[in-house]
């Protein structure tokens, strides 16, 4: 890997107490197996689960900033020589310990318990890691390296100073293009005498949004990436191969690629962000002109071998460099898979896209860009290999048209009745259709469509007819048994819904695409519009417990009950905390940046406005 920056480690920290304030270091000595030394070698453990000395424990377990936001005012000092650590809380308490006496610990856990809330197995109190290792976020990974021309880059396009200590990385390396970092991913580098190799990226939580000096909040850094981005990552981890010492000041060498490292034992273990999710770059390897404005890039995908094959319909997402506050990140149907190559078909859509015109304009073979994917629920239902099957597109909507075919040719699905539906507005505008010809050739229970609205030329093309797609095109198709996949502008989606209904179809077998795009909805936050009580049972959990406005969202609800729900960012961003009520109604206190089921919730940034029941 080639890169023409001359990159140069610009500070060192650790962090003694895990989700405390950190400390400069001029020089480490770093060590395999080991991060920097008494790197959060100390943990508050908040009394919701139990803590093992022996052996790693995931945040959950530990008081944080997640629930904590006033931590950053907390004062640590550290002195390694003498094993005494203080610390001094905001209200005025303070603590100091010799960490050689027993005695001494358990002294300033009394205190420690009055500084916060009553877990439900005991109060909190401080914890050590055996042969002081850290309390890290992931057991294999002991360093975070951050990128500070990536933090100044998301700065400008929030408009105001981000600390990068918000982001409590050991390595803050400077001289580096913003989100370069991305190709170290799975290498060695050299920083001073010691070697590091790069695990994966580091997706974000809640706790940047925390200012690491004010304690200010203003800023939800996760929506901010994620509006801003397109993905929720900053920062990459690390583990030490060759132990030396690092200073201030070292230069940063990539050696090479290490294979190993990228494999799925590793790189996804431990709860790790899975594959898909990753930002990594991506080659074009070539581009094929598929009509006037449309052309397809073939990518190969680094990521292939531990990313899942991309279902027919799901999409990538293309991360584009930009320094001003306009995202430059867009959704694209995946229409072909090769291999570790994907194809994206993109139609250049002018001054209103700038996106698809930058990747005609300044995307080439052999240009390496940043990727993110696959996506999304509209895709080819594998378990439903025998119904009736509706495509209906218009536009550059035939893109999740093509692949669907691809892949029912692929499976040897020829007897499997399909209706492909697709509109234009003239010949010229047509791209891909000789493909969709030549693949329902090959599939002899295939009926196809094509409607030119806006030219005489039908009768030239085969299978086509002038005119739009209307609700009496669906007249005698079986769309009470048949699925229905729609791709198009909005209103078309909307209209096509509407008049597939009203021929049969159920409502739940209609699928249309609706991607993720840069965010317009706000991520300020929204006061709870009820205090409560409300009753909150957790039914697979058999726990019921009662709900008020000072015991936070539902995600902090269950933890404190002892429960463990999926949850990544905790700010209302990646979806992962996703659950469906079976009971009630809540108030999301940051809008959704993607729309929900009707009885869809994020339990991160949820509130109950009744009495509520969720599967968890």
């Amino acid at each position: 890997m080639q890169m023409a920056d001359r990159p140069v480690l610009s500070a060192l920290y650790r962090y003694p107490i895990k989700g405390f304030g950190g400390q400069s270091l001029p020089e480490v000595e770093l060590m395999p197996g080991h991060g920097i030394s008494f790197d959060r070698f100390l943990g508050i453990a908040n009394g919701h689960a139990d803590i093992p000395r022996q052996g790693w424990s995931p945040c959950a377990g530990f008081v944080r900033m997640t629930r904590n936001a006033n931590l950053p005012l907390f004062d640590v000092t550290f002195d390694a020589g003498l094993a005494c650590i203080s610390v001094n809380a905001p209200s005025g308490g303070s603590v100091k310990i010799d960490l050689a006496s027993p005695r001494s610990l358990a002294l300033a856990n009394e205190t420690i318990a009055t500084w916060f809330p009553q877990g439900k197995a005991r109060s909190p109190a401080l914890v050590r890691r055996q042969a002081d290792l850290g309390w890290w976020d992931f057991r294999d990974a002991p360093l975070s390296i951050i990128n500070l021309e990536t933090v100044r880059t998301l700065a400008a396009k929030a408009d105001r100073h981000l600390d990068p200590l918000r982001f409590r990385g050991n390595l803050y390396i400077d001289g580096l293009a913003a989100w370069s970092e991305w190709q170290m991913i799975g290498h060695r580098i050299r920083i001073g005498q010691a070697e590091l190799e790069i695990v994966r990226p580091i997706e974000r939580c809640k706790a940047t949004s925390i200012d690491p000096t004010t304690a200010d909040a203003s800023v939800n850094v996760p929506a901010l990436l994620a509006a801003q981005e397109g993905h929720l990552f900053c920062g990459m981890y690390a583990r030490v191969t060759k132990p030396g010492r690092v200073r201030s000041g070292d230069a940063l060498e990539v050696l090479g690629p290490v294979p190993h490292v990228l494999n799925a034992e590793t790189a996804l273990a431990n709860g790790a962000p899975m594959a898909e999710q990753w930002p990594r770059f991506a080659q074009v390897t070539r581009r094929v002109r598929e009509s006037k404005d449309v052309e397809s890039f073939w990518l190969r995908d680094p990521l292939a071998h531990l990313r899942p094959v991309p279902h027919p319909g799901q999409h990538l997402r293309v991360h584009l460099p930009s320094d001003g506050a306009t995202p430059q990140w867009r959704s694209y149907t995946i229409s072909a898979v090769d291999g570790d190559q994907l194809r994206l078909s993109i139609k250049n859509e002018g001054e209103r896209g700038r996106v698809s015109r930058r990747m005609h304009e300044q995307v080439h073979t052999d240009t390496r860009m940043l990727i993110s994917g696959p996506f999304g629920s509209f895709h080819l239902n594998d378990a439903d290999g025998d119904r009736p099957l509706v495509l209906v597109s218009a536009g550059i909507g035939i893109t999740p048209t093509v692949v669907m075919l691809r892949e029912l040719v692929r499976r040897g699905s020829g007897a499997r009745p399909v209706h492909v539906l697709h509109g234009a507005r003239h010949v010229g505008a047509l791209a891909m259709w000789q493909e969709v010809c030549a693949l329902t050739a090959q599939l002899p229970a295939a009926q196809v469509r094509l409607f030119l609205s806006q030219s005489d030329e039908s009768q030239d093309i085969k299978h086509s007819q002038a005119g739009r797609i209307s609700a009496s095109a669906f007249e005698g198709m079986p769309l009470a048994a048949a699925e229905v996949y729609i791709c198009g502008p909005g209103a078309f989606a909307a209209d096509v819904r509407r008049w597939v209904k009203q021929a049969g179809a159920s409502p739940d077998a209609v699928q249309s695409e609706a991607f993720a795009s840069p965010a317009t909805s706000s991520a300020t936050p929204r006061p709870a519009p009820l205090s409560g009580p409300f009753k909150i049972r957790f039914d697979q959990s058999d726990v019921e417990v009662e709900w008020r406005q000072e015991q936070g969202t539902l995600l902090e609800l269950a933890e404190s009950s002892g429960l463990s729900l999926p949850a990544n960012c905790r700010a209302g961003v990646c979806g992962a905390c996703r659950q469906s009520m079976t009971q009630g109604q809540v108030f999301h206190l940051v809008e959704p940046p993607f729309p929900l089921g009707p009885h869809e919730v994020l339990t991160c940034c949820a509130v109950p406005v009744s009495d509520l029941a969720l599967p968890a």
